[in-house]
């Protein structure tokens, strides 16, 4: 069939667009451009997908990230050329470290184009590095290339964002002009031989030798003091239930990490959901002491929880993680058993006889449930934290900012409250595209989403508030407003005022007010716990976005703390 040069640019990215749809890729998130002109076009034409339209390629790119984490399956983000692909590169770092599947769709120029000084013309190819797990130039539109071309690559980058190591990939797709024909329509001049991917490709499972996990299930069996500790990286909700049965298999004390999803809203005797605190209080240095420790999942957010496992002694230590990665920062060796986290607990699950919470445990089991009744009265930033915790309604899900919100759950979130699902971008840590992250997130679960964020984490991206505007899911988001970086006022440096202050809590002085007035955003102010309260169940009534901020003292984390150990039982 003989095609125009913007019959052919349309028509490759028609083919490119569809395909996705076909390999279950179900949200599109765009910025506005030229060089991508034919490759928004064909998303605008999609009769099914899903899109979002962002003016911040940062942005963008973490609101698919977000998505990709509630669903496990991948969005794409497509934009122009020039450093607007550039912006993609954070939520690229966050995907690839933490092996969310994320495709990236970059429109570049020609060959004829490049390093000649043309405007708007970088080096995209391996612009991402080895952040990727696979990468493609692709040729300018041809009627001397096969269609079938684009399809393939299409379902070869799909495979490998989802296919461990999950992660990002990036079609970088040159295009001549003119970039569209003078009529469009939909896509004409290629029949699919069936309803699935050009394709077909099943996603493969990584799942231990019979002969590992014989070994393993043997050293579960044969434990007398094991200890299990449960990280973030799980593999969704299923991985969550999974470790929960294997847990409630083996009746050890679980020390359950806020990435675990058994944090919040699970109420298991031997779940140990206020560690931090009692390695705070120096209540298990003599209680635990495993001759059997099992970590489970990804890197921890505690802390205390992580120093704990660097430096404990068991005679066996075993990792269970789902990817073929190193992920040993303190080096401790051990027996790694790389497995998807649902399947390989379940396999354990059939092999490893019913255990009970042994009598050196029931120290520790006592300790967390006085930790759970006798959280003190007050105000400031972790009263503010608990209290939301017990607010969350059962149908929302749980956004936590990078920096200090994501700690603070950990330590003060009350585990009697929902069992939520929860989300933050761990891999890097970063506190970029939060509210878009969390905005992908409510769109990827098809519910609400409460956001706890810090002040300095909106301001980094106070333009994702604009997608709320499309957002199909409403978020309520809570801003602790300390007036900076508190969360360095634990860093030596805040001993030397004359440098933190300025160059590390940065104080801005700002409210929030009329940023939600800016994007069109209902606003309340919580001058209390009581006052957090009552605004924040009104607004989860509402079936709209909600901004409410809280004004709080930088300095009350540590205090809260200290407050609360004073109220345990004293140690023996």
């Amino acid at each position: 069939m003989s095609m125009e040069a913007g019959e052919l640019n349309l028509f490759w990215a028609q083919l490119l667009v569809e395909e996705l749809s076909r390999c279950g890729v179900g949200r599109v998130c765009l910025s506005p451009g030229s060089r991508s002109t034919a490759l928004t076009t064909a998303v605008a034409l999609h009769p099914t997908l899903e899109r979002i339209m962002h003016v911040d390629e940062r942005g963008a790119a973490f609101h698919a990230l977000g998505y990709a984490r509630a669903t496990g399956r991948p969005a794409a983000v497509i934009c122009t050329s020039g450093t607007a692909a550039a912006n993609y590169l954070p939520a690229v770092i966050e995907a690839s470290i933490d092996r969310i599947p994320l495709i990236v769709i970059t429109a570049d120029r020609p060959p004829e184009l490049r390093d000649t000084q043309a405007n708007q013309t970088i080096d995209q190819v391996g612009l991402y590095g080895r952040y990727v797990r696979w990468q493609v130039d692709m040729p300018c539109p041809s009627p001397d290339i096969a269609p079938e071309y684009v399809l393939t690559t299409v379902d070869e980058a799909v495979c490998r964002a989802l296919r461990p190591p999950a992660g990002p990939v990036h079609l970088n797709c040159m295009i001549r002009k003119p970039f569209l024909p003078a009529t469009l329509g939909p896509l004409a001049g290629f029949t699919w031989p069936s309803e699935a991917p050009y394709t077909q490709r099943e996603i493969p499972r990584l799942l231990p030798s019979e002969a590992l996990l014989g070994r393993f299930a043997a050293t579960l069996d044969g434990a007398r003091r094991g200890v299990l500790v449960v990280g973030g990286g799980l593999g969704g909700e299923a991985g969550t239930r999974a470790v929960a049965a294997l847990a409630e298999r083996l009746r050890w004390p679980v020390f359950a990490d806020i990435g675990s999803g058994l944090r919040l809203g699970h109420r298991a005797s031997y779940l140990i959901q206020h560690h931090e605190l009692q390695f705070a209080g120096s209540y298990l240095d003599d209680l635990l002491q495993p001759d059997v420790l099992v970590v489970i999942g990804g890197r921890l957010v505690g802390s205390r929880l992580g120093q704990f496992v660097a430096e404990a002694t068991p005679d066996a230590l075993w990792r269970l993680q789902a990817h073929p990665e190193r992920d040993d920062a303190d080096h401790l060796g051990g027996v790694v058993v790389e497995g998807d986290i649902a399947a390989t607990c379940g396999e354990l699950l059939a092999r490893v006889r019913p255990g009970a919470c042994t009598a050196w445990a029931s120290p520790i089991v006592d300790l967390e449930c006085a930790a759970r009744e006798c959280f003190p009265a007050g105000e400031g930033e972790p009263a503010v934290v608990r209290r939301l915790s017990q607010l969350l309604p059962a149908e929302h899900g749980l956004w936590l900012a990078a920096s200090q919100s994501v700690r603070e759950m950990n330590l003060f979130g009350d585990p009697r409250c929902a069992a939520v699902r929860v989300g933050s971008n761990r891999g890097a840590s970063g506190i970029d595209g939060t509210i878009a992250s969390a905005i992908g997130f409510a769109a990827g679960l098809g519910r609400p989403v409460t956001l706890l964020i810090g002040d300095l984490a909106l301001l980094h991206d106070l333009n994702s508030l604009a997608m709320l505007r499309e957002a199909t899911q409403p978020v309520i988001i809570v801003v602790v407003n300390n007036h900076g970086g508190a969360i360095f006022g634990q860093l030596p440096v805040a001993a030397h005022q004359a440098i933190f202050t300025p160059y590390f809590l940065t104080p801005h002085g700002l409210s929030f007010c009329r940023a939600a007035e800016l994007f069109d955003l209902p606003y309340a102010q919580a001058a209390s716990v009581s006052d957090l309260e009552e605004v924040y169940l009104q607004a989860a009534q509402q079936p709209v976005s909600t901004l409410i901020e809280v004004q709080t003292e930088p300095g009350d984390y540590q205090a809260a703390l200290q407050a609360w150990l004073r109220c345990l039982p004293p140690r023996n």
